[in-house]
């Protein structure tokens, strides 16, 4: 299954790793900086503000203006369903 990152650009749900917050962390926007100097990063924000940085299975990390929420549904739909019952 792919997952929507952006407008024109999918992911295959098996090449992720984990997807986190870019904007409450400093330690993951630490580590995003040391590997855009290394050519690892895919910046898919558009020129708009970071929110998410999805680290993949290849260690390269995609960094995108998607929200958490968003992306977190699109990679779970039943997660917003099963947050609205509690």
């Amino acid at each position: 299954m792919d997952i929507k990152i952006t407008k024109d650009c999918f992911v295959p749900k098996e090449n992720v790793k984990l997807y986190v917050s870019y904007t409450g962390c400093s330690s993951i926007r630490k580590k995003v900086k040391e590997m855009k100097k290394d050519g690892m990063v895919f910046d898919f924000t558009g020129g708009k503000k970071t929110e998410t940085a999805i680290f993949l299975k290849s260690g390269g990390v995609i960094v995108t203006s998607v929200k958490l929420p968003l992306l977190h549904s699109r990679m779970d739909p039943q997660s917003l369903t099963d947050t609205d019952k509690e």
